[in-house]
């Protein structure tokens, strides 16, 4: 037997979303999720525009299929970030709308891997502190991302590199 509570929960859940009124704003992790990836995406838009400006048969000649290995570990980041965006339909947030490109680089090789050396450490000290205002997956996540981004500092500050 329905008692008129039970009938009008059962009402107010046939309305979805709509019964709340105005949807609950975004969870800081999300807004900081959104944050990242909008970070990571012109990571990766540099790393595009260092391999179309890098000659292939300069003295960094290495650095070319270093720089072509690091850009698809951050397109694997993106990926990983981008899966873990979820904002429900009818959410009062919405997902920026990022504009992925880099800034310029400079010509000569050395540069371009001295520009990549010094975001990807801004990058990794951006993620460390962020993980104190995320719950644990998210903090995992990217504690793995800031300390990949870490050792491609090493990577590309490698003095056979220049």
């Amino acid at each position: 037997m329905l008692t008129a509570g039970t009938v009008s929960l059962a009402a107010a859940g046939c309305k979805g979303l709509t019964a709340l009124r105005q949807p609950p704003g975004p969870a800081p992790d999300v807004t900081t999720l959104d944050c990242v990836i909008a970070a990571e995406e012109l990571m990766v838009a540099r790393y595009q525009a260092a391999l179309a400006l890098l000659p292939s048969t300069a003295r960094p000649g290495r650095a070319r299929p270093l720089l072509a290995i690091v850009l698809a570990d951050h397109e694997a980041h993106l990926a990983q970030l981008r899966s873990r965006l979820i904002v429900p339909r009818g959410s009062a947030y919405r997902a920026r709308r990022h504009h992925s490109a880099a800034p310029a680089l400079p010509g000569q090789p050395r540069e371009i891997l001295a520009v990549l050396a010094g975001a990807e450490r801004d990058a990794a000290a951006s993620l460390l502190r962020e993980l104190i205002a995320v719950p644990a997956s998210l903090a995992q996540l990217l504690a793995s991302i800031g300390a990949a981004e870490a050792a491609h500092v090493v990577l590309l500050t490698w003095p056979g590199l220049r």
